[in-house]
C-alpha cells in the first residue's frame, strides 16, 4: 500500500509542478506532461497487487533518476528542427505513453515487477511502448531546446531506459507466457531496431 500511495503522491506533485511551469512559461509541453502525470496517478489508484517486485536500492535509484530526468531539460538552446515537428514528436510520445499506461491499466507500476503479461493494444508492437513514448517526447523537447546539457541528459535517459527494460524483463521471464510473447513481439523499444 505504501508504494501505491507514494506513486499517487509523486505523480500528483509532478502534475502540479508541470502545471505551474505551464502557467509560468505558457509552454504547451508542460501541459501535456501534467495530463500524462494525471493519467499515471489514476492508474496507481486502481492497480492490481504484484506477484514479485524489485525494491533494491539500485533499482529504486535508477527508476527515480529515470522519472525525474525529463524535468531537468533546460528550456534554452538552439532549435534543430521546425517547432511543429518538435511538438509533434513530443505529443506523439505523450500519446503513446498515455495509451500504453491505459493498456496496462491495473498492472501499471514504477518499479520493475511481475504484474502479468499485457499483450494487447500498443503492446503488440513493442514490449515497452511507454518507454518508446518517453523517448519520443524527450527527443521532441531536445530538438526544440538543443544544448550540450540537454543532449547529455538525453543520453543518460537512454541508458536508464535500457537499464529499466532489462530489469523488468528479468522479472517477467518468470511469468508463464512471457517467452512466447517476447518471441511474437521481437522488439523491446523501437520497431525494427531494438
Amino acid at each position: 500500500m505504501v508504494s501505491k500511495t507514494t506513486g499517487i503522491c509523486l505523480f500528483t506533485v509532478l502534475s502540479l509542478w508541470s502545471l505551474l511551469f505551464f502557467l509560468k512559461s505558457h509552454n504547451v509541453l508542460f501541459l501535456f506532461k501534467a495530463v500524462f502525470c494525471i493519467v499515471i496517478a489514476i492508474t496507481f489508484i486502481i492497480r492490481n497487487n504484484t506477484k514479485k517486485i524489485d525494491k533494491g536500492v539500485l533499482t529504486v535509484a535508477v527508476t527515480f533518476a529515470h522519472l525525474c530526468m525529463p524535468f531537468f531539460i533546460q528550456s534554452t538552446g538552439m532549435q534543430i528542427m521546425p517547432v511543429r515537428w518538435s511538438l509533434l514528436l513530443f505529443i506523439l510520445g505523450m500519446l503513446i505513453s498515455s495509451l500504453s499506461a491505459i493498456d496496462l491499466w491495473r498492472s501499471f507500476g514504477l518499479l520493475p515487477a511481475n504484474r502479468g503479461v499485457i499483450r494487447g493494444g500498443v503492446y503488440c508492437v513493442v514490449r515497452h511502448p511507454i518507454y518508446l513514448g518517453y523517448l519520443l517526447s524527450f527527443f521532441g523537447a531536445l530538438s526544440h531546446f538543443f544544448s550540450l546539457t540537454n543532449f547529455l541528459l538525453f543520453s543518460i535517459f537512454i541508458f536508464l531506459t535500457i537499464a529499466r527494460i532489462l530489469r523488468e524483463e528479468a522479472l517477467l521471464k518468470e511469468e508463464n507466457g512471457y517467452l512466447a510473447y517476447s518471441e511474437k513481439v521481437r522488439f523491446r523499444l523501437i520497431p525494427g531496431i531494438y
